[in-house]
């Protein structure tokens, strides 16, 4: 067996894998609001792309390393783990949430999370062996191409998976219209109602610049905004950050009402 191209292989498949998950899961909400501007913490989409790819590539060499597949199953699978808390974590930190809070949350995380790592780069290791023995069988490349690119395509699906629920695509598409329209108005008379209410607190004062638009589904009590009971468990807040560095937070308790909405001065309310 040849370590050296099993160890590349191993590489390329989740080179390949994290892409493939990557691009979709990174755009296709971006496909699904064209023009909206969303927040995608902690470095954007193509900078979250970058990392997510240099991880999978990280964790499918290690999982081909070992000449013992199960040792570089169990050992990658330890460190995917690793690398999702990590990224959490510094998503978290860009959203404002308490660091002690999060690290005490997801500690317990750390062996579920590497189990449900462990089929998924067990059969990385896996292919990655299958390729070997295919190339020493001198199979011609189209068949050997099948097997990745399977893998790939059902990756790429996975990442479809990241789609917003409907509602909360009505929720987002909605509010990016009203700012649009509310930062080109002349006087507060002429912002929506929503906007003129005291909890906002001078949205022309306030609202300048570039924003980003962040759906937020739980914790909504954190914003101290009343909100009434009506579908009060599915209910959403839809968080607008602008670069001036002020934010606005909006509670939709219904896709198609008015939101409930309140200014905090900062980008992390």
């Amino acid at each position: 067996m040849d370590n050296a191209y099993r160890r590349r292989v191993g590489c390329l498949l989740g080179l390949g894998l994290a892409l493939a998950f990557g691009l979709v899961a990174t755009n296709v909400n971006r496909l699904a609001l064209p023009g909206v501007p969303l927040y995608q913490p902690p470095l954007g989409p193509w900078g979250n792309l970058v990392l997510l790819a240099a991880a999978g590539a990280t964790l499918g060499l290690l999982s081909a390393w070992p000449e013992n597949g199960v040792l570089g199953t169990f050992a990658s699978a330890s460190l995917g783990a690793l690398l999702l808390v990590a990224f959490n974590m510094l998503a978290a930190q860009s959203r404002g949430d308490r660091l002690w809070v999060f690290i005490v949350g997801n500690a317990f995380l750390l062996l579920p999370l590497a189990a449900l790592c462990v089929p998924l780069l067990g059969l990385v290791r896996w292919t990655a062996g299958k390729q070997d023995e295919a190339r020493q069988l001198h199979l011609p490349a189209w068949r050997r191409l099948l097997g990745p690119l399977a893998l790939f395509l059902v990756a790429g699906a996975c990442g479809a998976f990241a789609l917003y629920h409907a509602d909360t695509r009505v929720a987002l598409a909605r509010l990016d219209g009203s700012l649009a329209q509310a930062q080109a108005a002349a006087d507060r008379s002429a912002l929506p109602a929503f906007l003129q209410g005291e909890d906002v607190g001078g949205f022309l004062e306030h609202a300048r610049g570039r924003y980003t638009l962040q759906h937020e589904g739980n914790n909504l009590d954190r914003f101290r905004i009343p909100r009434p009971s009506l579908n009060f468990d599915d209910q959403q807040a839809i968080i607008a950050r602008f670069e001036a560095g002020w934010s606005l937070v909006c509670i939709y308790p219904t896709p198609d009402a008015d939101p409930l909405c309140k200014g905090f001065a900062g980008l992390n309310p």
